[in-house]
């Protein structure tokens, strides 16, 4: 067998030493990844605590008694919106009276920009908790550009409010709310809504029957077309009771 010319055995070793770099290479920039893993997510730790200090409580989303549950899709879609974002009422209420016990905490800061909604029972929750931090003598502050009506009412609870010179605190109140009779409704007739519509459907001609209700009349003297179907109905004439109400 004969020996190899002297060109093929020089590029020969030009390629095993160049395969030999690259592994080399490769083997040296695995090296660097795991260590910059490493003192990415291992080193340091978490930075020094000062001394004295305030807890900011930033309330960004909806406040819930217990949050939703969160496809895998959507954790990896990244951090909701404030207006996608759920705060569970029972996390707020741990950390305020986690902060009145701890003497490094000297005050408690609120900023109420980003709250979309709390509801009065949670904000009378919260209240309650921020009693108790006050009770140890620690101020209460509330920070914000712009109070809603639920934002207002956590401020509120503050001992000082600081609110931004161009900001406004539209003040609705509750009394502008729509009001829904159906149950006093339900107890007064003595029977469901929505009996009406269902036994006052016939295939024949209808006796008309006398009001079971005369006293129930609009404020213009005429009865409102819902309890004209209502005095008409076969149904509600036979259940009603004979205490009559006092017009309006």
């Amino acid at each position: 067998m004969s020996r190899p010319s002297p060109i093929r055995r020089l590029f020969s070793a030009l390629w095993r030493g160049l395969t030999w770099f690259r592994l080399a290479l490769s083997n040296l920039l695995f090296l660097a990844f795991l260590v910059f893993i490493y003192v990415l997510y291992f080193s340091g730790g978490p930075p020094p605590q000062p001394e004295k200090a305030a807890l900011l409580l930033n309330l960004g989303g909806t406040l819930v008694d217990e949050k939703s549950e969160v496809s895998p899709l959507q954790a990896l879609a990244g951090e909701p919106s404030p207006a996608e974002r759920e705060i569970a009422l029972r996390d707020v209420l741990d950390a305020i009276q986690e902060a009145a016990r701890d003497p490094a905490i000297t005050a408690l800061v609120m900023e109420l920009d980003f709250l979309v909604s709390a509801g009065i029972s949670k904000s009378l929750e919260i209240a309650a908790a921020m009693d108790t931090f006050k009770a140890t003598g620690k101020p209460v502050i509330a920070v914000g550009d712009y109070f809603t009506q639920d934002q207002y009412l956590l401020a509120s609870q503050a001992d000082e409010v600081i609110l931004h010179p161009m900001g406004a605190v539209p003040l609705e109140g509750f009394a502008s709310y729509r009001n829904h009779f159906r149950q006093a409704l339900d107890k007064a007739l003595g029977s469901t809504s929505r009996w009406p519509s269902r036994c006052c459907v016939t295939t024949g001609p209808r006796e008309r029957k006398p009001s079971p209700w005369p006293g129930l009349k609009t404020s213009g003297g005429n009865m409102s077309p819902w309890l004209k179907a209502a005095a008409t109905c076969p149904l509600a004439a036979s259940t009603a009771t004979s205490t009559a109400m006092p017009s309006t």
